[in-house]
């Protein structure tokens, strides 16, 4: 077998890498354990012509551990997980005797959707000079209330970028690190679960000058007010945010902030009563996608529409897709199989539609697609 695409590997145990040198894309199906050393499962080193590795795995708060001979596999360009992947460090003794360069990189690297935030995080993706795509999965709070993000400043290339934490946090919210530095050109910036208060959310996006898309999801940021509108230079690139289960009550910004903004989501927000009304004034705004929010805060979206709509003369300046009355629609159809009297009249309510879709798109995309 001279090339082989896609094997979908669905065993335990070691696989016979003999047949497969010229292997471009491996997909392995992890055993159910809480951590798993690869290296005594798949003897990585023997793929040298792999480029892209998914791992998937049933627990998405696993951890895997990965021998640091991946550093054998220069072609490698993509390394996918439903866990957060943790890269065993190694002596420079240990080095030789695996068969590498105790210095090597992997310059191909471009994706890595999930790594352990510790100590080898760091000296991994140092060795990882092109890397535009990365996640950082892991307890990420310190006992204090720090988020203890990475500095990842020496990443040049990164332009998506993903924090999600672990570990749960009841206080008051999260702070910053002191001394903070990420990449400049990082223009796609998601957060889950980190607790973030929002006065140093603003903090850590004011060093995110070329951001263009901002997802906060759930419990990405806590508390009840978010004030923007005394920051000087606001977030001129920023052209999609997201609100998803946060418990915001009130977003004051001006449209000097969010000047290119184009498409607002507010999904699971009960507690917002408002989006900022100048946002009537954004010229760029084009979309507001809304669900399971609050009465008034679908009202204040059809007033900032009305008014752009009597600004510009286009009743089609700003598209509203609104749905937040799932629960009180229902859907009725009929069952018709082979063999099998019709069922005529099921009815269910969109909101069940609603829950079982969400999941099924939650165990879809929460792995190793998310950092897109």
């Amino acid at each position: 077998m001279s090339v082989l695409s896609v094997i979908p590997v669905l065993c335990q145990g070691e696989i016979g890498t003999g047949y497969l040198d010229h292997l471009r894309y491996l997909a392995y199906h992890l055993p159910t354990t809480w951590f798993t050393d690869l290296y005594s499962a798949v003897k990585f080193s023997n793929l040298l012509n792999l480029e892209t590795l998914n791992l998937q795995g049933q627990w998405e708060n696993n951890f895997i551990q990965l021998s640091a001979d991946i550093f054998k596999m220069v072609k490698l360009r993509h390394l996918y997980s439903t866990h957060g992947v943790f890269i065993y460090h190694v002596s420079s003794e240990e080095a030789t005797r695996f068969g590498f360069d105790h210095s090597s990189k992997l310059d191909s690297l471009q994706t890595l959707n999930r790594i352990c935030p510790c100590e080898e995080c760091q000296s991994f993706l140092v060795r990882t000079p092109n890397l535009r795509k990365l996640g950082v999965h892991g307890e990420l709070i310190s006992q204090d209330g720090v988020l203890m993000l990475p500095d990842l400043e020496f990443l040049k290339c990164l332009e998506t970028l993903r924090f999600t934490n672990t570990k749960f946090f009841s206080k008051s919210g999260a702070t910053l690190p002191t001394g903070l530095k990420l990449p400049l050109n990082v223009t796609r910036l998601t957060l889950k679960h980190t607790y973030l208060q929002w006065k140093e959310l603003s903090i850590l996006l004011t060093g995110l000058p070329s951001l263009e898309v901002l997802k906060l999801l759930v419990d990405s940021c806590c508390g009840p007010v978010w004030d923007t509108s005394e920051l000087e230079e606001g977030f001129p690139q920023l052209k999609y945010l997201r609100f998803e289960s946060l418990d915001i009550e009130e977003w004051n910004a001006s449209e000097d902030q969010f000047p290119g903004l184009e498409v607002l989501v507010l999904r699971s927000c009960q507690k917002l009563e408002r989006i900022p009304i100048d946002f009537a004034n954004l010229n760029e705004l084009r979309e507001i996608t809304m669900n399971q929010c609050s009465p008034s805060l679908e009202e204040s979206s059809r007033e900032i529409q009305e008014e752009l709509r009597n600004k510009k003369g286009d009743d089609d300046c700003l598209n509203l897709l609104l749905n937040n009355n799932t629960a009180q629609k229902t859907l009725s159809f009929t069952i018709d199989l082979p063999g099998i009297p019709s069922i005529d009249g099921i009815c269910i309510t969109l909101a069940s539609v609603q829950l079982v879709v969400d999941k099924m798109m939650q165990e879809h995309f929460n792995g190793y697609w998310e950092i897109t």
